[in-house]
């Protein structure tokens, strides 16, 4: 990223003034630059992706077409170095297991039915979630004091133990975030969320999409949400998934979420005999 940068930023610098005529051609030059690295092919350039090699022997080869001298590993314009990244995995041999007090099983495969979204901390309490009870916490919406004292009084974690649970979270706000803040509510960041459920104690977080939104590509999601640091055991699944589960008890997600939205009251719950074990940790590049 640090070279892709400097190619941006002094890239007019790098581009001799004797060889264009006119600011347009300064330009189409810059342009053509720009076009070849933000190329859907390229797949985002993220650290240890293939597109990042891609636009890295790229630039390279830019460098070297301009005359600059190398100063990287080995006498090459590349300089090696660990990326501590955001990457969140699973550490278990598959995504999640979940068990009912019948006997059935279910799998969750990483990469297709869920993503591993958050780790906790060692030594936290909480690293993982290993058979554990599950709740349907709603939209995971606690008032802060503030907002309290306005006269919010919707609380998801109302009746609710969260204690050593793993909670079945929903994005996003009741009614699309209206009563709430709107899109930008801190009620519906997922960050936030996480907290709160840390807060009430909670082993670990399955965050999931309400029906009414259109549902996205788990693995870009779980990228861009990614908490900065340890927080608590979570991942986002896909609601196909999640409903399925559900319906082992006889719930439907699309009901519980219409319950809420249709009359601002939680609709919060455990569900019993179901228990789900899963680990996640941070990955570094």
């Amino acid at each position: 990223m640090t070279c892709l940068f400097l190619l941006l930023a002094g890239g007019a610098a790098l581009l001799r003034a004797e060889d264009f005529s006119s600011l347009a051609e300064v330009s189409a030059a810059l342009r053509e630059h720009l076009e070849f690295l933000a190329r859907d092919e390229l797949g985002g350039r993220d650290s240890g992706e293939p597109g990042l090699e891609v636009a890295a022997e790229y630039i390279a080869n830019r460098f070297r077409e301009y005359g600059l001298e190398p100063a990287g590993d080995a006498g090459t314009y590349f300089q090696h170095f660990t990326v501590p990244s955001l990457t969140v995995v699973f550490t278990g041999k598959s995504g999640v297991r979940i068990e009912t007090a019948g006997g059935l099983q279910l799998e969750w495969t990483a990469g297709r039915d869920v993503e591993a979204l958050a780790f906790a901390a060692p030594g936290s309490g909480s690293p993982e979630a290993e058979g554990t009870p599950l709740v349907f916490a709603g939209y995971g919406i606690s008032p802060r004091d503030e907002d309290r004292q306005k006269g919010m009084e919707y609380d998801d974690y109302s009746g609710i133990d969260a204690q050593g649970k793993v909670l079945i979270i929903l994005r996003s706000t009741p009614r699309g975030g209206k009563e709430f803040g709107g899109a930008r509510s801190p009620y519906a960041n997922l960050n936030a969320k996480l907290e709160t459920a840390r807060s009430r104690g909670a082993a670990g977080v399955i965050f999931v999409t309400p029906p009414a939104i259109e549902e996205e590509d788990l693995r870009g999601l779980a990228l861009r949400s990614a908490p900065r640091g340890p927080s608590l055991a979570a991942l986002i699944a896909r609601r196909e998934s999640v409903d399925q589960m559900l319906r082992l008890n006889g719930l439907r997600l699309d009901h519980l979420t219409g319950a809420i939205d249709r009359d601002l009251r939680p609709a919060s719950r455990e569900i019993p005999g179901v228990r789900v074990s899963f680990s996640t940790a941070r990955q570094d590049l």
